[in-house]
């Protein structure tokens, strides 16, 4: 491809855009995942309150969010929930 410093500017644009569409939208959706897993791992481990039946640490989940992909940069969201007792969480919280 024939550059010219007249249309530098935009070679270098596409360039970016090519790479950033790729190698680093892939990268950073895989880490967000692996982040949101970690999460609920951690908090399927317990807390410092005292829990008799086990019910609410096994019940934390991890998922995609479809309605929050970024229409901008492509990338995923992700929600770290309690599935089953979503209404103790703020109760526990502190």
């Amino acid at each position: 491809m024939n550059v010219t410093i007249n249309n530098l500017d935009e070679a270098i644009k596409a360039e970016l855009e090519n790479w950033a569409n790729t190698e680093l939208q892939t990268a950073a959706n895989e880490s967000f995942r692996e982040t949101a897993e970690e999460a609920a791992k951690m908090l399927k481990q317990g807390g410092p309150y005292k829990e008799r039946t086990k019910k609410y640490t096994k019940s934390w989940k991890s998922e995609q969010r479809i309605s929050r992909k970024s229409a901008v940069s492509g990338l995923n969201g992700y929600s770290v929930y309690n599935k089953d007792h979503f209404r103790l969480t703020h109760l526990l919280e502190y």
